[in-house]
């Protein structure tokens, strides 16, 4: 058996990330650490597709959904609890369909910055409708001509995130102690795959789905928060101030599942150092085997 290890689960919606983790978190008396964006909030359990063990994940419930979290701040926390478990000598299990936070951390992405202030981002628009776009891009020119080459230059949005990340505060990260690292995708059968998502969706909506909902809206929560980005969220809030009649809502809820599955499965194809296991016909038990054979 190797020495205690960071290895990374990842694989679209609805592929058995969680049963692995956990099943090869009992085998590796390993940690436990959450890496998908949406289940950081609290009170966001059945919609997000929370373990029905969440006490044993690092990362989970601990912001509210009207709290932004981006990819800097889930590498700074990260890393941080994984300083913190060094004296424990035990490996890390970090998993989640956030390709991007996996990436970051197990590629070592170090010229991040932190999210830009509000003074900041209100600064570069009063710029923008004041003297209009051009003397942006011109700094965006000036400052990063790699990154003005691959920015679409006549969308103000666009120059003024660029120009945010450019002009930002660079992240400091918590340091690391060096450790064997393993990162394995899960690559489910197509077919399979689009009734599991299906039936996925339904077993949300008989779980409390939409009384989630109602319980987020009634704590002030709403569609403006950063976690109601996660799929389903602002449709079924719709539906419930009745700015949308519940007739194709959960269709709708399953075709963005669908679409953001499809997103996950293009990033997997250019995730390096990945090793793919193939799902279809394999057990949770097969999955476990084939990654404890790469400790071996």
């Amino acid at each position: 058996m190797r020495p205690p290890s960071l290895i990374g689960i990842f694989g679209p919606t609805a592929s058995g990330k969680t049963s692995l983790a956990e099943s090869l978190a009992d085998q590796l008396d390993a940690h436990l650490m959450n890496a998908d964006a949406f289940q950081a909030y609290a009170g966001m359990d059945v919609g997000t597709g929370k373990s029905l063990q969440p006490e044993r994940y690092a990362l989970m419930s601990f912001l509210k959904p009207s709290e932004p979290y981006g990819v800097g701040d889930f590498v700074v926390k990260a890393r941080q609890q994984i300083a913190d478990w060094a004296e424990t000598s035990r490996s890390i299990i970090v998993v989640g369909g956030t390709g991007l936070y996996l990436r970051a951390l197990f590629e070592n992405y170090s010229s991040m910055v932190a999210a830009p202030s509000p003074e900041v981002r209100a600064e570069l628009n009063e710029e923008w409708k004041s003297g209009g776009l051009d003397p942006l891009v011109e700094r965006l020119r000036s400052l990063a001509p790699r990154v003005a080459l691959e920015t679409d230059l006549k969308n103000p949005v666009r120059v003024i995130r660029a120009l945010e990340r450019l002009e930002g505060e660079p992240l400091r990260l918590p340091e690391i102690p060096e450790m064997p690292q393993f990162k394995f995708g899960l690559l489910p059968d197509e077919a399979c795959h689009g009734k599991a998502m299906r039936d996925r969706v339904d077993q949300m909506m008989q779980n409390g789905w939409v009384e989630e909902v109602q319980r987020l809206k009634q704590s002030g929560f709403g569609p403006s928060d950063p976690g109601f980005r996660a799929i389903g969220y602002r449709q079924i809030y719709q539906f419930l101030v009745r700015e949308a009649a519940s007739e194709g809502m959960v269709e709708q809820i399953k075709l963005e599942t669908r679409q953001y599955a499809k997103r996950q499965l293009t990033w997997m194809r250019t995730e390096p150092r990945l090793t793919v296991l193939n799902v279809a016909g394999s057990g949770s038990h097969d999955l476990v085997a084939s990654v404890l054979n790469e400790f071996m």
